[in-house]
């Protein structure tokens, strides 16, 4: 608001200007009076004799002061003159005469006083009427006065909370930052269905960052809010930055117009803008600091068991006693031997005694010996002799001489194998069969299982200009007791596996007989491990396999071809599926089931079988902090905090207005006249802001009074 004061003026009957010093005392500056032209009566004289109670500048007069405003002293017969009054004394700062002491006017300013309506004044001019100089007078210069002794100035009481409430806010927020670290380091690395409560702890980071968020914003607020009235005060200014600050101070985008408009004026001002614009992403970030990939982590309390035999006590081919001699006993065992061995000549190999327990989804085992059973392929094809001898009605009986790998039981270093052929010129009808396949299995000694020899003839076919046949393959497979070193194991629902596996070749060392029984007892080269197998496994194990391998494989030959086998000879035994495959492999198969049926108690065949503790893992959600996105939230309430206690130290003195819209209403804005603070036509907020970019002012105290002076 403008004020429009001037000094006060009298405009005489000859029209000149002349101006009326006011009188004040008690440091209370008061609006200068007019003499009325009357003259005074003897109550007039008695009042003005008494002493006046200071009367504030723009307040009500005394009621006991007749003359308080132009009406009265209009309808009075006598004019009343008062403290303040040209009349009181002969300079304004005596508010009494020194010849009259105790009363309010001096010798002077009586007979001045009584002289007749029209007389002059003691200074040479002659007052108008009272009516008339009311109507007249007009005010340009604000009275100064100090507010603190100031009767006007109303003495309220009230709490000053001074920066509390944006401190208390700060300390929740922090708070709740510290409930949010809190709850990241307790659920880092650990299983989400472990998760001890029902709120998910997304829903919990994400609840504590709004909390905190919401609480930091507060004194953010306070801070932009104060900041402006700071900076009206330290010096000339647009009043359009009051907006600039107080649109900022109401959320990111106002922050974001005053980053852009004010990038220097208010250093301070800027970092709290920044603040508030950068807290948007509070939210999103706090969405991304918990992430819950899948993994594997070990299973507590629960252990993994893989089956693994230093003693090899079978249960299919039983020793029941001494006396009994050596039978086989008869039991379930046997058959599931059978099935497991006939299997394994399928590609099926019999899985060993293992234990991975749900809810594990793998386990893994330390490395571990085991006895076993190893295999051994080798191509004797130009080692084998062959001789041929024709029969009757044109067939060839032919002989190969196979060399073994092993010295035989018998002392023999190799066997033989003998085939049959025709002549396809006399039985080109296919009225004759001739041998594919042949196969042996040679039982080995102590501790060599055996050695299964396979001679065979691939692709079915003879020459084209000879009934004789090319040489056949030649293989030699052994089967020897061995330990195998089993690396890197481990076992899912499909059963257990290893990648890498050594093995070594046992020796024999002893026979030996306890509690009844006869073992053989083995050795590795070294001497450091030994294993023992009971006696009937070295009579009845190669028997057996003796009776499954041994093969004859029969094909009618027509026009020198095969055309079709002898099922009739083939069925009998699940050997001719060695006529096409893979041999090494076959073998190898046969040799691992043999070897996991002895490393087996309840579904195998050696009831002194062992186990082997592993650990057992479980691939499910882990929730894992990812703490770089934990960062930025952090450093907000940080530097709210920060920047808060920074307010609060430059604001120590002045006036503490932070949102208070009343100090626009109370503050008035001195300097302007009115035309200065008018806008013409529709009033909206464009205008008035163009309006206020133009006039400059800076907030200050006068007299104990605050208001926005303007300063160009």
């Amino acid at each position: 608001m403008a004020s429009t004061d001037q000094p006060a003026v009298d405009r005489g009957s000859n029209d000149v200007e002349k101006t009326y010093p006011g009188d004040c005392s008690r440091r209370i500056t008061c609006r200068p009076s007019v003499v009325p032209n009357y003259s005074l009566t003897l109550r007039a004289l008695a009042e003005a004799s008494e002493p006046p109670s200071p009367t504030p500048s723009g307040s009500l007069p005394s009621p006991r002061s007749p003359s308080t405003s132009s009406r009265s002293r209009s309808r009075s017969p006598h004019p009343v003159s008062h403290p303040g009054s040209p009349l009181s004394s002969s300079h304004p700062d005596s508010p009494r005469s020194s010849s009259h002491p105790g009363s309010p006017l001096s010798p002077s300013a009586l007979s001045s006083t009584l002289s007749p309506p029209g007389s002059p004044l003691s200074d040479g001019t002659t007052p108008r009427n009272s009516v008339q100089e009311s109507r007249e007078v007009t005010y340009i210069k604000p009275p100064e006065y100090d507010t603190e002794c100031n009767p006007q100035a109303q003495d309220i009481k009230a709490t000053h909370c001074w920066w509390w409430e944006d401190i208390a806010a700060a300390m929740f927020s922090i708070v709740c930052m510290s409930m949010v670290a809190a709850v990241l380091v307790s659920a880092h690395n650990t299983s989400l269905e472990s998760w001890p409560t029902s709120i998910q702890p997304n829903s919990i980071i994400a609840i504590l960052t709004t909390l905190s968020k919401a609480a930091m914003l507060v004194p953010i607020t306070s801070c932009l809010s104060q900041l402006k009235w700071r900076h009206m005060s330290t010096q000339s200014r647009p009043l359009s930055h009051l907006q600039v600050f107080d649109d900022a101070s109401r959320g990111p985008w106002g922050s974001a117009a005053m980053m852009w408009k004010l990038p220097l004026q208010s250093r301070l001002g800027w970092a709290l803008a920044l603040v508030t614009v950068v807290a948007l992403g509070i939210e999103p970030s706090a969405q991304q600091i918990l992430a819950f990939p899948v993994q594997e982590r070990i299973l507590t309390n629960t252990t993994a068991e893989i089956g693994k035999a230093d003693m090899y006590y079978s249960k299919s081919l039983f020793q029941p006693g001494e006396g009994d001699g050596q039978i086989l006993d008869r039991s379930i065992d046997l058959p599931r031997f059978q099935a497991s061995v006939i299997s394994a000549l399928a590609g099926d190999v019999f899985q060993p005694s293992f234990n991975c327990p749900p809810p594990a989804t793998r386990c893994e085992w330390p490395e571990f010996n085991s006895l076993a059973i190893c295999s051994a392929v080798r191509n004797v094809t130009e080692q084998t002799k062959r001789k041929c001898e024709d029969g009757d009605k044109g067939v060839s009986n032919c002989t190969y001489t196979v060399p073994l790998t092993i010295e035989s039981p018998e002392g023999n270093m190799n066997t033989t194998i003998s085939m049959k052929y025709h002549d396809g010129a006399e039985h080109d009808d296919g009225s004759e069969d001739g041998h594919v396949l042949r196969t042996s299995f040679v039982p080995g000694d102590k501790d060599v299982v055996g050695q299964f020899v396979i001679v065979r003839h691939r692709n079915n076919s003879w020459g084209d200009d000879s009934s004789e046949p090319k040489n056949p393959e030649v293989l030699v497979s052994d089967l020897r007791w061995c330990e195998k070193m089993y690396k890197d194991v481990s076992a899912n629902f499909s059963g257990p596996s290893s990648q890498n596996v050594d093995d070594k070749l046992l020796q024999f060392a002893s026979n030996e007989f306890e509690a009844g029984r006869w073992f053989l007892k083995f050795t590795t080269p070294d001497g450091q491990e030994n294993y023992t197998i009971t006696r009937d496994l070295e009579e009845y194990l190669p028997m057996y396999l003796g009776q499954v391998l041994t093969v004859e494989l029969e094909q009618q030959m027509a026009h020198g071809v095969a055309s079709r086998p002898d099922l009739s000879k083939a069925l009998k035994s699940p050997g001719f599926l060695s006529t096409e495959t893979d041999v090494e492999k076959l073998m190898k198969d046969l040799a691992d089931t043999l070897t996991n049926q002895l490393r087996t108690n309840d579904n195998g065949d050696n009831r002194n079988a062992t186990t082997v503790n592993g650990t057992a893992f479980i691939k499910e959600p882990v929730i894992m902090v990812r703490w770089e996105w934990f960062i930025l939230p952090l450093m907000e309430v940080f530097f709210t905090v920060t920047l808060l206690f920074w307010v609060i130290v430059i604001n120590r003195d002045g006036p503490l207005l932070k949102t208070s819209v009343m100090a626009y209403l109370v503050y008035p804005l001195k300097g302007w006249r009115q035309e200065e603070m008018s806008v013409a036509g529709r009033q909206t907020k464009e205008k008035l802001g163009r309006l206020a970019e133009v006039m400059r002012g800076r907030m200050g105290e006068s007299g104990g009074a605050y208001a926005i002076f303007k300063q160009d």
